[in-house]
């Protein structure tokens, strides 16, 4: 007994020391949760800081939670508090800073857009991904600064929030930070590869444009090759696609096109015609560019000066250029567009044109031709419409039964056709051709159809009738056939009749 006595004893002291336990653990877990929340807070507006001012990535509150411990203001109202900071350091970031993949920015910059939006997306992808790398190697490479800034926590019914006290203030700090990181950012753009060509190639143009005397063919002239600069000089090589490839890929895409079309030519097919279709599938020349340059024409060279405005003294340039002008950019651009202030910096001096000497540009015209010759049977047999002879006065598609329609043509009126539609058919019920002066009785079945007229004077057969040099005209209402009664239908040359219509383009039959 006296055991069991002891043991139900013991039991109850246990129980006892459990519940104590609790008891005392419940304000510790209280003010742990209240710890992370303003933990969280202030992280969260950390994160907003960074996003805002490009000049703050990186930034860091070392042992934060202990920075807050003391910080416990009452709901409903807030506390100051000033943290200690650390950022990566400006010498890291900017000595470190890896190189941007060029190739692949590049590539998304240029989506079909015209050069200059496509050098704009570049800069604003190279900026992004500048920022992005820097603030990692600042953080990598363990160099950091210290720095404090003013937060007040409040305290609500909801939890903690946190906002800076000094916003004017710390946007002046990031922009410090800033300014050396945006140097740092347009000068590795401005010496990246893809805006080398662009500028190269703006130039260039404008360069042979004055050397040759003429600016023909300049959207197809490519830049071959550019140099590193060195010396403040820079040399590149500018050229003209290959014709054969160039204009090959131009003929082939009207082929191709002639394969899929429904659009026709009526009558004459020339090299004109093919030619005149090249010139609307000049993408695929431009395409065929991309895989196949040559004709080098010339190495130019140009001397950089360091991008930045260049003296002329006399005899040392053969011209200078100002990129803004060439790019017609205002260094007072739109809000956001850092570009034409990047760019404003370039002034470029030409120093050596000597390999323009006896340069020529290709004969495209000639060499179109040619190409246009090459397709033209294949191309002939996929798109011509012949005319033929006109037929007599007859039915040409359809069947005639029902009630008798007499169809009157006056003279002067010229050859047409009839053609009537069922109403809510998709073929025609009847064509009929009429030639001038000449009357036909035909048949319909009662009920109600849209009748339109053809007139012309080229017949391309029952398909294709007078094709899109004729004139149409619908009527522009139903017309509705009744058993037992005749009808006759007259076409005058003449407006004002009884059945009123209304002209109707060729591509609508």
């Amino acid at each position: 007994m006296k055991r069991g006595t002891q043991t139900t004893s013991n039991r109850v002291n246990r129980l006892h020391l459990s519940i104590l336990l609790i008891v005392l653990l419940i304000p510790i877990l209280v003010l742990s949760g209240c710890s992370n929340k303003k933990v969280t807070a202030v992280e969260d507006l950390f994160h907003d800081l960074t996003e805002t001012y490009p000049g703050l990535a990186g930034m860091n509150a070392p042992d934060l939670s202990k920075q807050l411990k003391d910080v416990d203001p009452e709901k409903g109202s807030s506390e100051n508090v000033t943290l200690n900071v650390t950022l990566p350091a400006l010498n890291a970031v900017i000595d470190n800073a890896p190189e941007v993949d060029d190739a692949n920015l590049a590539a998304d910059a240029d989506q079909g857009q015209d050069p200059i939006a496509a050098l704009k997306r570049f800069y604003a992808a190279y900026e992004e991904a500048s920022y992005v790398f820097y603030a990692a190697i600042g953080e990598k490479s363990g160099q950091t600064e210290d720095a404090t800034i003013d937060i007040v926590v409040q305290r609500s019914d909801d939890g903690y929030t946190a906002e800076i006290t000094d916003e004017t203030g710390v946007g002046n700090f990031a922009a410090e930070r800033e300014a050396p990181v945006i140097e740092a950012v347009n000068a590795a753009f401005l010496d990246s590869p893809y805006t080398k060509l662009f500028l190269a190639r703006t130039i260039s143009e404008n360069v042979i444009q004055e050397a040759l005397e003429t600016d023909e063919h300049f959207a197809d002239l490519c830049v071959l090759q550019s140099s590193e600069i060195k010396d403040g000089e820079m040399h590149f090589t500018v050229g003209f696609p290959n014709p054969e490839t160039y204009l090959a890929a131009e003929a082939d895409k009207v082929l191709a096109d002639a394969k899929t079309t429904k659009d026709k030519v009526f009558g004459t097919v020339d090299a004109k015609t093919v030619v005149t279709k090249m010139d609307e599938s000049n993408a695929a020349g431009k395409a065929a560019i991309e895989t196949e340059r040559s004709l080098e024409v010339a190495d130019i060279s140009f001397d950089l000066a360091g991008f930045a405005s260049v003296d002329d003294p006399a005899g040392e340039s053969l011209m200078t250029l100002d990129i803004m002008s060439l790019l017609a950019l205002d260094s007072d651009a739109e809000a956001g567009d850092k570009l034409a202030t990047v760019l404003d910096q370039v002034t470029i001096k030409v120093i050596d044109v000597s390999g323009l000497e006896g340069a020529t540009i290709p004969d495209y015209d000639a060499l179109r031709t040619q190409q246009a010759e090459r397709i033209l049977p294949q191309y002939t047999k996929l798109v011509q419409v012949k005319k033929v002879k006109t037929p007599k006065t007859k039915i040409i598609s359809g069947k005639s039964s029902g009630q008798p329609i007499t169809i009157k043509s006056k003279k002067g009126v010229g050859n047409s056709v009839v053609i009537f539609t069922k109403k809510g058919a998709k073929k025609p019920r009847l064509k009929v051709f009429v030639r001038n002066g000449k009357s036909i009785t035909v048949r319909l079945p009662s009920g109600k159809y849209k009748m339109v007229q053809g007139f012309g004077s080229t017949w391309y057969g029952k398909t294709y009738m007078f094709g899109p040099s004729g004139r149409y005209e619908q009527s522009s209402k139903n017309i509705t056939i009744k058993g037992g009664y005749r009808y006759t239908l007259t076409l005058y040359k003449i407006s004002g009749g009884n059945l009123p219509t209304n002209s109707i383009p060729y591509s609508d039959l």
